[in-house]
């Protein structure tokens, strides 16, 4: 709800502790899913730098699982990362 209120400060720490909470319990999914909010909170800040690091950690992780490499869905966010112009996409 931050990110979509614009409240990106809020957004980023709720990201990061979700992060942190997925990787501690091995939830895959909410993992891919922080990463993801972390990466459209940055953009949305125009801070691509930030954005693609997220973006690039996203794809890693989607692509070291082959349901999710392999799934339409991966293939989906990947165009839409590539859009932003995140090198190696």
């Amino acid at each position: 709800m931050h990110r979509r209120k614009a409240e990106y400060d809020e957004a980023v720490a709720y990201y990061q502790q979700a992060l942190a909470l997925g990787k501690q319990i091995g939830e895959f999914r909410s993992q891919l899913n922080s990463l993801m909010g972390l990466a459209r909170a940055y953009r949305a800040q125009d801070d691509m730098g930030n954005a693609c690091k997220y973006v690039k950690a996203y794809l890693t992780l989607q692509d070291s699982h082959p349901f999710f490499r392999d799934h339409p869905f991966g293939q989906q966010m990947r165009e839409e990362f590539a859009e932003w112009g995140c090198d190696g996409v």
